[in-house]
């Protein structure tokens, strides 16, 4: 890893940790394979969850055109799409997804749809 490569990586994990501090505790707790069975009306129910979601679509966006620009290496790029596909699973960013994906540019979305 270069500088720069390392510099970006440090602040979108510190960003992305910021993001997961506003999730419900039972996303941050639940092993992966549980969180399909997560109920979206609970969910829903859940203060900022809905923006925080939509904040962690913002920064998967990024983080995907760093990596098309060469910024961030396949390496750290498989890394960051291995926990977008975990958290893509979760029945309300599914849902929020497909309410907002059409605000994203069209590579992201192909992208993002292609992670389940």
């Amino acid at each position: 890893m270069n500088e720069t490569e390392v510099r970006v990586f440090l602040t979108y994990t510190d960003r992305f940790d910021r993001i997961m501090e506003t999730f419900p505790v039972e996303v941050r707790t639940q092993p992966a394979e549980e969180l399909t069975r997560l109920d979206l009306n609970q969910q829903e129910r859940k203060p900022g969850w809905v923006s925080a979601v939509v904040r962690y679509f913002n920064l998967c966006s990024e983080e995907h055109f760093l990596h098309e620009q060469g910024v961030v290496s396949d390496a750290i790029f498989a890394e960051w799409t291995e926990g977008m596909r975990t958290i893509a699973r979760i029945p309300l960013v599914r849902a929020t997804w497909d309410r907002m994906s059409e605000q994203y540019r069209a590579p992201f979305v192909d992208f993002w749809n292609a992670l389940e």
